[in-house]
């Protein structure tokens, strides 16, 4: 017994200053790689260089921008902090920044939008008046994660959280977890024998956490038409949203799934000159969906949207 055999010999003294030390050691070499952890903003790049044994340095040419993420998982909300991806053509040519605060990550997100854009940065935002460190995280806790006001979005489409629950519901993913259940049960009626568990239960706690996980990420998806460009937002307990700048969506693709015909919905997907890589491809496979699930007229606002010189009344329709 390791805390017996301390006690006996009277090292607990020791043991405390070497818990101590490490903790030291620790902290030391978390500041240091901190501070070389360093970004620069310039007319042409975006570039950031981290590391302290081995160097890492990537840069992400404003002109090869296709969008600028921000993922706000649970415990970084907690904290006020957020993630801020910039997704660039290429293959794995992605350049992050984790973690900033919330706000000055939006600040960013915004001041990289205008100079990809060629605008003049002469529109300055007021410093936000804070109301005590306490307050201010539960304000970002719980702030929506689209504010039409805040980003000057025209207009906004919202998907419906009871259709998006039936949509799930009769989606390929659901009706396969029905069906292996079903198997389960009537295997078992049949034979008696309760071993086919064993084989399929990862399976189907494997469907179950995916059908939770893709739901928490669809809740409060929102797509709207803001000044620097469309603005994707979703999640519930982690939540994410990314601005794409004009001209970087490549391809549109509307799909309507055998199950859904009956309603009339409809899904809206989209492609960009970026593949997913540096830890990035759980984001970006979202960020590709536009419009999870909609009717016939949010199909049409969503394309007015993306595409608003090529869509006008050949796909709109009459009214």
């Amino acid at each position: 017994d390791p805390v017996r055999y301390v006690y006996e010999h009277g090292a607990v003294g020791w043991v405390l200053l070497g818990v101590v030390v490490v903790l030291v050691v620790l902290i030391g070499l978390f500041y240091v790689s901190w501070r070389m952890h360093e970004f620069r903003v310039t007319g042409d790049v975006v570039e950031v260089r981290s590391g302290v044994l081995f160097r890492s340095h990537r840069k992400a040419r404003l002109d090869r921008i296709q969008g600028i993420n921000i993922s706000r998982p649970v415990v970084p909300r907690i904290f006020g902090t957020a993630k801020l991806e910039i997704a660039q053509a290429g293959n794995d040519a992605n350049v992050q920044l984790a973690y900033l605060g919330a706000r000055a990550a939006d600040d960013l997100r915004q001041r990289i939008l205008v100079l990809a854009s060629g605008a003049q940065d002469d529109e300055r935002t007021d410093a936000r008046a804070s109301n005590g460190v306490l307050q201010d995280r539960v304000d970002e806790l719980f702030s929506p994660e689209l504010d039409p006001a805040a980003v000057h979005a025209t207009r906004v489409v919202k998907v419906h959280p009871g259709r998006l629950i039936a949509s799930m519901l009769l989606s390929g993913t659901t009706v396969f977890f029905v069906v292996v259940i079903v198997a389960m049960i009537v295997s078992i009626a049949i034979t008696g024998e309760y071993g086919i568990l064993i084989g399929l239960f990862p399976v189907v706690i494997g469907a179950g956490g995916y059908t939770v996980r893709k739901f928490s990420r669809s809740l409060q998806y929102t797509i709207a038409e803001t000044r620097d460009g469309i603005r994707i937002g979703f999640g519930l307990v982690s939540t994410s949203n990314e601005t794409l700048p004009p001209g970087r969506i490549h391809a549109v693709s509307v799909a309507q799934p055998l199950l859904w015909r009956p309603f009339g919905w409809w899904d809206v997907r989209i492609n960009r000159a970026t593949n997913a890589g540096n830890g990035a491809s759980t984001n970006q496979q979202v960020s590709s969906i536009v419009l999870p699930v909609g009717r016939a007229e949010d199909v049409r606002q969503v394309l007015d949207i993306i595409l608003p010189g090529l869509v006008g009344t050949a796909v709109a329709g009459p009214t």
